[in-house]
């Protein structure tokens, strides 16, 4: 499990270790409720502190909290060491063009996405222009290969996580909910056994990367209203 160490500018050190995938997820599920002005529960501190707080292996509890003391926005600093040992600085863009033919086999509907991929190979100096485009080939095979290809939600899906929302009396689902989603929505490619659990196994070690996988699939959901013409 991975660790950092920073000194703060009044002169302490703290470490803090990987969150694992249950502390990111709830901890983004309090910071969702507190940006819609929910209260995760009657402990002022449960806004997503005590996750943050769980992953400071150093100074102990004591010491931390008389930091706290000292300095209430801390939590801010703890919050930004939190989100980049979970994964934060991964990226993650749609791409459906990556979608093999070997996804399509089961008819469902896809979307894909490319995870913190290579950049495109540049083209050295002397470099003859056949073997340039040879290297452009592999690495965009290597692209497709790596995608992470998504089954899109369905009607009735997202008729059931509608009615969750509004039963919780939130305004949009909690990140857990759609990193649960993003997971149970892995695409088969067909011919690649173990292929899918590898891709969920990925999902569970970068939770982030779950929940923005997530978000990205609910938001494909939707499509804009293109804008009038006449009346």
């Amino acid at each position: 499990m991975a660790e950092k160490t920073f000194t703060l500018a009044s002169g302490q050190s703290i470490t803090m270790r990987s969150p694992t995938e249950a502390e990111v997820l709830a901890y983004l599920d309090r910071r969702a409720d507190v940006e819609m002005g929910i209260r995760p529960s009657m402990d002022a501190y449960d806004d997503g502190d005590k996750q943050l707080e769980a992953c400071v292996t150093s100074p102990d509890r004591e010491a931390l909290a008389d930091l706290f003391e000292d300095y209430p926005l801390l939590n801010r600093t703890l919050r930004a060491v939190f989100m980049e040992l979970a994964g934060g600085e991964k990226t993650c863009r749609r791409d459906d063009s990556l979608i093999l033919p070997e996804y399509r086999t089961s008819g469902a509907r896809l979307i894909a996405f490319l995870y913190d991929g290579a950049p495109q190979p540049v083209r050295g100096d002397d470099e003859a222009e056949d073997v340039y485009t040879a290297r452009v080939a592999a690495w965009e095979q290597a692209q497709k290969e790596a995608a992470i290809v998504l089954k899109k939600l369905t009607r009735f899906e997202i008729k059931a996580l509608e009615y969750e929302t509004r039963q919780a009396e939130r305004t949009r689902p909690q990140p857990s909910a759609l990193a649960k989603l993003a997971k149970a929505h892995v695409a088969t490619l067909a011919g690649r056994p173990g292929h899918k659990e590898q891709v969920r196994d990925l999902l569970a070690s970068a939770p982030l990367l779950a929940a923005n996988l997530g978000v990205q699939l609910f938001n494909a959901a939707t499509v804009a209203l293109q804008e009038e013409q006449g009346k």
